[in-house]
């Protein structure tokens, strides 16, 4: 509980900071900017984000569905909004998963089911990320749409270094049993005769069968091919949907510029593959950094100032809000039933 409230302090004040940095030169022309804006493609920018919480849920609920036929598809778009929550107000985005682990077994899972579940779900997402990584660095190569700055270009390299090992990290845990438990027994004797880990056939064992969970996980997954196949496409879909959002707020600001929907998504897959890993809830301070040093390639001066703030709105802190607002909300419905 100290570490979450800690993680909200730090995010309320990075964010002051943050939009004190932007505004506090421009807070005129941004919120002239803002009040005549064309309110119908924030709502266009709104759906894209629907479009990609929705797109997501699919291959979440159609691997759940091998578990458990009870467990309905509304609940997975519940899931998806309240991981927004936690992932929101935690570093690294690491408050998601232990939550939706809970609220699965809450829908009479086991623990050990309800982590598969997850684990799965964490696989194709990162292994669809990684493809729109790759995609997004082709077209960019290809098409020429921006140069990064030294700064910009080291982050994206640390970016896909870690998104490539973590990928290969999942592959190698799920589909390499043997390897695993190598691995594992080799670091826990280590750690055990430098006294940092104490009951150390017990640590192996747990261990042993972590790494059988995460086995058990890839043969789910090799089974049902058809299953991953369309879960890559449905989460690249996702990716373009939310990846193609501040297009529809440089329409909606009137902004003149040669902007192209395939730029922004590749300008966009770069924000986040830059800054996504730094420790910090939301990334805040390294994604607008990323967003404006991309972006400024086709819009200056206080029009993007405007874009970031609202683009940063509707993807981070109204996700976030909405999220924690439902989550509360179901927290207190479910607290008077058991009353």
């Amino acid at each position: 509980m100290k570490n979450k409230r800690l993680s909200e302090i730090i995010l309320v004040i990075l964010s002051v900071i943050v939009i004190y940095v932007l505004v506090r030169n421009n807070y005129k022309d941004i919120a002239n900017a803002i009040i005549h804006a064309n309110f119908l493609w924030i709502i266009m920018a709104v759906v894209l984000y629907a479009i990609y919480l929705v797109f997501q849920a699919i291959p979440f609920y159609q691997f759940a569905s091998l578990y458990s036929k009870k467990i309905k598809f509304p609940f997975f778009i519940y899931l998806i909004v309240v991981t927004n929550f936690f992932n929101g107000i935690t570093p690294l985005a690491t408050g998601g998963q232990p939550l939706q682990v809970y609220e699965i077994h809450k829908q009479k899972i086991s623990v050990v089911d309800s982590t598969n579940i997850v684990v799965q779900n964490s696989i194709l997402y990162q292994l669809a990320l990684v493809i729109w990584i790759i995609i997004a660095i082709i077209l960019n190569r290809t098409l020429n749409f921006f140069t990064p700055s030294t700064a910009l270009r080291n982050m994206a390299y640390i970016g896909l270094f870690l998104n490539l090992l973590f990928l290969a990290g999942l592959l190698l845990v799920s589909f390499s049993k043997n390897f695993n438990r190598k691995l594992i027994d080799g670091i826990i004797k280590i750690l055990a005769k430098l006294h940092i880990v104490k009951n150390k056939e017990e640590k192996i064992e747990k261990w042993n069968k972590t790494c059988a969970d995460f086995y058990d996980n890839s043969q789910v997954l090799l089974k049902n091919k058809g299953l991953v196949f369309m879960a890559i496409i449905y989460l690249l879909l996702a990716f373009t949907a939310y990846y193609a959002m501040p297009i529809c707020i440089v329409k909606a600001l009137h902004i003149e510029t040669n902007l192209t929907i395939i730029a922004t998504i590749t300008m966009t897959s770069y924000v986040f593959l830059s800054s996504n890993y730094l420790p910090i809830p939301g990334a805040t301070g390294g994604i607008e950094y990323s967003f404006y040093g991309y972006f400024k390639n086709y819009i200056t001066g206080y029009h993007l100032k405007t874009l970031l703030i609202i683009w940063r709105f509707l993807t981070y802190y109204l996700p976030t809000i909405v999220g924690g607002i439902i989550f509360n909300i179901n927290s207190i419905k479910k607290t008077k039933k058991t009353e």
